[in-house]
């Protein structure tokens, strides 16, 4: 048995355009033999635990399509998917997304002397949750909920699991030890496609 990272890939979508943010989480207790059990745990994790929450932070444009799984770094690894239907795990914000560009984004605190801090771009923000450029309380309470159960572990069948920051760069990883909403709010490249990457530094 041992901690392992791995990774989940969340797959949306927002008025039909594809979203994905991935997550890092670290495992403890995992069989390093067992990467197809592993993987599926993490994915009971989410869909227990983080599902609801997550889509808290989210539009109701915005509908949550796959989640995929599998060990980070050593290979080979197995890889588990769960889909959802269609138009069955929408945003529950309430209304409907801003504009495409507007993307809030969390800034995750390591532990001292980590190479660097992580960034979770958030695929959209409903339109009653911005107002003059300013988050409204509802919202702030919605993503410390996601992140506060994130961080603290979510429990799966056989293992417990904490979002991390990831280095690809050095394989190493770190707690998240402070986080808070990023005052810009704005179009960042690549955001459409991978809003999410930012729980790890940029891969070399």
């Amino acid at each position: 048995m041992a901690t392992e990272i791995y990774t989940l890939k969340v797959e949306g979508t927002l008025n039909e355009q594809y979203r994905a943010n991935v997550f890092h989480f670290l495992g403890t207790g995992v069989d390093t033999n067992d990467t197809y059990h592993a993987a599926g745990d993490l994915l009971t994790a989410f869909d227990t635990h983080l599902h609801t929450l997550w889509l808290a932070c989210l539009p109701a444009s915005y509908y949550l399509a796959k989640l995929t799984a599998r060990r980070t770094r050593l290979k080979p690894t197995a890889s588990r998917t769960l889909t959802y239907g269609y138009g069955f795990a929408p945003g529950t914000r309430g209304t409907t997304a801003t504009a495409f560009q507007t993307c809030p984004c969390i800034f995750e605190v390591p532990r001292m002397l980590f190479p660097s801090g992580g960034r979770i771009y958030m695929p959209a923000i409903a339109q009653a949750d911005l107002a003059d450029g300013s988050y409204q309380a509802a919202y702030v309470t919605a993503v410390q909920n996601f992140m506060g159960a994130a961080i603290g572990g979510s429990g799966g069948v056989a293992y417990t699991w904490k979002l991390q920051i990831y280095s690809y760069k050095t394989g190493s990883y770190s707690d998240i030890m402070s986080y808070y909403l990023s005052p810009f709010i704005g179009f960042v490249k690549k955001r459409k496609l991978l809003s999410g990457r930012g729980t790890h530094k940029k891969k070399p």
